[in-house]
């Protein structure tokens, strides 16, 4: 499943930074401009987080001193997109405060009565006062994945815009896939469906590649492919995964960027998760002080 303290906000390294600036033979400066990034980060913060038993909201819970979506807007900011949005429901006013102070340039965009992570991306697309002019990749990640690192977002993306993707998705490989949903591959290694856990046969349950719930998306497919998603499932919901099917369906490709590193798609549905998290943040600070 895709996750207050009181503490004050925190700084984001990478948040509107001042271009370098170097003097022309008239001595006026002039502005190199910072490497363009994808059209758009989204990133879905509006779960409830019920099993936290916290009246703080979930991605307010802090591991290392830091908020988790915190973390999560780190990232997002460290490649620079063009748009940053945060889409947010449960404890709407206060979240969107909290957002408003760590970033004041994020657009807060307010998820609707339908459920499903296919309906908050679209509402973030849909947010813009032009989202016909939305063009290039658009990355979607969750304000409760505070692991996750710029690095391998940027790799996500650049994967994706070489390799000319419909959808490019992060995935996963775990040792213990039990209750995630597999990534299946074809003969081109292209990404040809997710078939949830409940749903897989005893072979396809062998497989230890994992969907993260983090994608790129060429903003056309997604944009075409979010109007044809329905709720017209068990769940009433309308879900994101939805997208790859028809994205196939029109002859775009689904591929995938690999990580082993677990930890970087990790949320936190509850305290001991939480508590993980936290633990492996700081096992990984300890290491790269060794590290020198």
């Amino acid at each position: 499943a895709r996750r207050m303290a009181s503490a004050p906000p925190v700084a984001l390294a990478g948040q509107a930074p001042r271009p370098a600036q170097r003097a022309t033979k008239q001595g006026e400066p002039y502005l190199i401009p910072e490497p363009a990034g994808p059209a758009a980060v989204i990133v879905l913060a509006a779960g409830a987080g019920t099993r936290m038993k916290s009246r703080t909201p979930k991605i307010l819970h802090e591991i290392g001193g830091r908020s988790m979506v915190g973390y999560a807007l780190l990232a997002a900011r460290s490649i620079n997109p063009g748009r940053l949005a945060l889409v947010v429901r449960h404890e709407r006013d206060l979240v969107a405060r909290y957002l408003n102070e760590l970033d004041p340039e994020a657009l807060i965009v307010d998820q609707d009565h339908v459920p499903g992570t296919g309906r908050a991306v679209e509402v973030a697309v849909q947010a813009p006062d032009d989202p016909e002019k939305l063009a290039g990749p658009v990355v979607v990640t969750y304000g409760d994945v505070p692991l996750l690192t710029g690095s391998l977002l940027a790799d996500l993306v650049a994967t994706h815009e070489r390799e000319a993707n419909a959808v490019t998705v992060l995935t996963a490989l775990l040792s213990d896939a039990t209750g995630y949903g597999r990534i299946l591959r074809g003969d081109d290694s292209s990404v040809t469906g997710i078939r949830e856990h409940k749903d897989a046969t005893e072979a396809e349950r062998l497989i230890r590649e994992v969907n993260s719930g983090i994608y790129a998306f060429d903003a056309d497919v997604l944009r075409d492919a979010l109007v044809h998603i329905t709720t017209d499932n068990s769940q009433g919901e309308k879900y994101l995964t939805d997208v790859l099917g028809i994205a196939r369906q029109a002859g775009g490709r689904v591929a995938a960027v690999v990580t082993e590193d677990r930890w970087q798609v990790e949320g936190a549905n509850d305290r001991v998760q939480l508590s993980a998290l936290g633990a492996e943040l700081k096992a990984e600070l300890h290491a790269g002080i060794e590290k020198g």
